[in-house]
């Protein structure tokens, strides 16, 4: 960065700082020294950011470790098997699902279930709920793991708060696609780009996007509170606000 365009960008940094509304991202350190952050204080202020939440195993294969199957174990399908178009009814409770033969050897606080669906233990439930009414819905549902079941340590998670027109399309590493001339969801690579608009968001911790629902956001509370009580199986990605 050149002498002159350096200084003015942190005439503007220094500016946002005090008026406490930057989002800072991590990319600003490949912009401004370390010194001159420090200068502006910027390593004594509390950094805001949304995050997105991915599984800490891969994402692909993470989503064969588990099968959905009935209560005398026999593999079933779920007409759409995602955490937002689950449909089911009392009498499909709880949901069964057997642990595959490439799944991990240790269980998670999160997890990512069948298909594009997400498991969360009973403790990252209670947060969740702790600090926000509409983090989701919560199915219960037993582990099936070789010879034992596990019942009550986790829920299949069904995110609720839906946020539409959150996301700076321009901004972000999103493709919008079409079906039937409407935006049906938003194609993306594997570790996006997130820029979203600050007051779409404002007062969310637990959250997805209308076209991207098959991403978990967090706000940095959120994030805080689930690193405070040692969650696991979580890697947590950075995001924007515009």
């Amino acid at each position: 960065m050149g002498r002159w365009r350096k200084a003015a960008f942190c005439i503007v940094l220094s500016r946002r700082l005090c008026e406490g509304d930057l989002r800072l991202h991590p990319i600003v350190g490949s912009l401004v020294d370390k010194e001159t952050l420090e200068k502006l204080g910027a390593q004594k202020r509390r950094i805001l950011m949304p995050w997105m939440l991915k599984s800490e195993l891969d994402d692909m294969s993470a989503r064969h470790h588990w099968e959905l199957i009935s209560a005398n174990g026999e593999s079933i399908m779920f007409p759409a098997l995602s955490n937002w178009r689950l449909a089911v009814t009392p009498d499909d409770l709880p949901l069964h699902l057997k642990l595959t033969a490439d799944g991990p050897d240790n269980l998670y606080d999160m997890m990512q279930g069948p298909g594009s669906s997400w498991l969360v233990s009973a403790r990252l439930k209670t947060l969740f709920e702790s600090i926000d009414d509409q983090s989701g819905s919560y199915f219960p549902v037993v582990l099936h793991l070789g010879h034992e079941t596990m019942e009550d340590s986790h829920f299949w998670h069904r995110m609720t708060d839906v946020v539409s027109g959150g996301i700076d399309v321009g901004q972000s590493d999103v493709k919008p696609v079409k079906v039937a001339g409407q935006v049906a969801f938003y194609s993306t690579p594997h570790t996006p780009n997130i820029v979203w608009n600050a007051e779409a968001v404002a007062g969310r911790h637990v959250w997805t996007d209308e076209f991207l629902r098959e991403r978990l956001f967090v706000s940095d509370r959120a994030l805080e509170e689930m690193v405070g009580a040692e969650m696991t199986g979580f890697k947590k990605v950075a995001s924007l606000f515009a």
